[in-house]
């Protein structure tokens, strides 16, 4: 082949290498982030099929320009840290201390929203349960909570979700829920449900909850980056006090837990 034409060859296989290669990068691809029953952040349909919630629409406006579309799933906590092990789910949300999430995994900065943990007791006489029972959601050890309350002779009950555990509370089945706040009153407010006043609360603890990012997950770069750049653009502490549009406004206060 004569020398010009090898060159010639050569260019044409490059340009398109590196057309075929910015094509990918750009190409849209479905992010997969697991949800289970954790209203309003995340929100399941009563037969679990469907799933959405403020999560969904938060992570849409972040990886959206970037070429990234959020397909929501459906599951257990437990099942969806043996999902991002397993590379089945690009996303999750947890807090760092977790001992069920794999720290292979990347957890992103700033943190996605603050939690509020909470044990919510009714008064001694108003329900036939034992004193010492306590319902909680399966897998989640509540930031070593758990294993203190376990210590202090309590006994757990397990349910799926933060809507069962919920549910089961206010029905008198259990003394006592440990639960994050925000759920918790969401329900409440829901349903129309007890007031608070009847139902004593104990603070626990304050802590963050952050994005996990699956370390097998084909778009964690394009993640990471598409999660700081939004950041910086709006200058947020959390990602759920971002205002919900491209336009820069202040940072609401997080408030400190009543």
């Amino acid at each position: 082949m004569p020398l010009r034409l090898h060159f010639f060859a050569l260019f044409i296989v490059l340009s398109t290498s590196i057309g075929l290669a910015a094509e990918s990068a750009n190409k849209t691809g479905k992010v997969r982030l697991g949800i289970h029953n954790f209203p309003p952040g995340f929100v399941m349909s009563g037969d679990g099929k469907t799933c959405s919630g403020r999560a969904v629409d938060i992570l849409d406006r972040i990886l959206n320009p970037v070429g990234l579309q959020i397909v929501p799933q459906c599951g257990t906590p437990a099942r969806i840290y043996r999902q991002l092990d397993s590379g089945d789910l690009d996303i999750g949300i947890s807090t760092i201390t977790n001992p069920l999430v794999n720290h292979s995994h990347l957890f992103l900065t700033p943190p996605y929203t603050q939690l509020v943990l909470m044990l919510y007791s009714h008064p001694e006489s108003a329900t036939g349960a034992a004193t010492n029972s306590v319902v909680a959601i399966r897998g989640f050890e509540y930031q070593g909570q758990r294993l203190k309350l376990i210590q202090q002779g309590f006994e757990f009950i397990e349910m799926p979700d933060a809507v069962s555990a919920i549910n089961f509370f206010l029905h008198q089945r259990a003394q006592h829920l440990i639960s994050y706040q925000e759920p918790f009153l969401h329900y409440l407010q829901q349903h129309d449900a007890a007031p608070q006043s009847q139902i004593r609360q104990q603070h626990l603890m304050t802590v963050d909850a952050q994005l996990v990012v699956s370390a097998r997950s084909a778009y964690k770069e394009r993640i990471i980056q598409a999660v700081a750049q939004y950041a910086a653009r709006h200058q947020c502490h959390y990602l759920t006090a971002c205002p919900p549009t491209d336009a820069a406004a202040p940072t609401p206060e997080i408030q400190p837990p009543l």
